[in-house]
């Protein structure tokens, strides 16, 4: 592809989309928090223009976790908000797994990226039989020590799990930090149970907020953000014959205010200091998050939901909420 400056013909910038596998131009192409972006026209897919090996280069931080030391259970579990969590789970068994068990024995929920292991304890709560992934040493500790949760404190691999399969597994927030989303969307419904389900919930780069935000919106901000999907996407995993796809939408009613203010506020920190990091750098003296909001907080939340009320209506109605989640039923063989 060329394009005509006028004294010569030179070359247009091509990259390809790692999901369709299409080719775009420049014009597809922007500049994020210092890294070079393609938003993909036929499959909507919002990825970091590395390669792989830059993408394994990439020194992604996450949230500490032992900083809960100083919490009983019960706080932890307040905290991880695990009775909504249970009513999550228990909607999308109900919804999207099948019902039966083989020769009696209790159905198996795996949870790749588990964090400090919300889902899975709310799976156990729900008489699974619990299996985690979490690459953050500090989160898993909170897993294993606190809740006393079996989780491999490493990157998913079918090496680590021999041939053992599974009716649920969970995949939330994971799948825009993966380089090549089919490859590992595949080897997940390839330990699924026939008539299992992979739930996998991530940012919607086809939503009201990311649009109205564009080159600012803050899931373009984490280091290791590399791949963001919208529900199109899912037309280029090749699963046709081998599992059912649904989705649904979801999002924070005060979210589209708060977004927009985080934005305002980063916008304005930029200008006094014009060259921030490219990468946040872990704060390990992050203080204890186990506290209820004081009254200015929750003044503040209300204000903030009042104020995403006009967005909160418009994204309902038009499937562009925040978040994307899908369900990926494993057909029966």
């Amino acid at each position: 592809m060329k394009k005509y400056t006028g004294a010569e013909l030179v070359p247009e910038p091509i990259h390809q989309c790692r999901v369709c596998e299409r080719e775009s131009g420049k014009k597809s192409q922007f500049t994020s928090n210092g890294y070079e972006w393609l938003k993909c026209g036929s499959c909507g897919t919002v990825q970091k223009i590395l390669t792989h090996q830059q993408y394994l280069e990439l020194n992604p931080t996450y949230d500490p976790g032992s900083y809960l030391d100083s919490a009983n259970r019960e706080q932890i579990e307040r905290f991880l908000g695990i009775d909504q969590t249970i009513k999550v789970i228990a909607g999308v068994t109900k919804r999207y797994v099948s019902s039966s068990s083989e020769n009696g024995m209790k159905r198996s929920f795996l949870d790749v990226g588990c964090g400090m292991g919300a889902f899975m304890l709310a799976a156990k709560r729900l008489d699974f039989d619990v299996l985690g992934f979490e690459p953050s040493a500090d989160h898993a500790y909170v897993a294993t020590k606190h809740l006393q949760l079996p989780v491999i404190a490493n990157y998913f691999s079918r090496e680590l799990i021999g041939d053992r399969t599974f009716d649920l597994i969970m995949l939330s927030h994971v799948i825009e930090h993966i380089f090549s989303p089919k490859t590992f969307l595949h080897e997940l419904i390839a330990i699924l149970k026939p008539g299992g389900a992979l739930i996998v919930v991530t940012p919607n780069s086809d939503s009201l907020v990311a649009k109205f935000t564009g080159r600012r919106w803050p899931m373009l901000k984490p280091v290791d953000h590399v791949t963001l999907l919208s529900a199109k996407a899912y037309a280029h995993f090749e699963l046709e014959g081998l599992a059912d796809v649904h989705h649904w939408y979801s999002e924070f009613p005060y979210e589209f205010a708060a977004t927009i203010a985080s934005v305002v506020k980063a916008r304005m920190r930029q200008v006094s200091d014009p060259a921030p990091p490219r990468s946040a750098v872990p704060n390990k003296a992050a203080p204890p998050p186990l506290r209820e909001l004081s009254v200015k907080a929750r003044l503040l939340k209300s204000l903030l939901t009042i104020a995403s009320v006009p967005a909160w209506l418009l994204a309902a109605a038009t499937d562009k909420r925040a978040c994307l989640n899908s369900a990926v039923v494993r057909r029966a063989s």
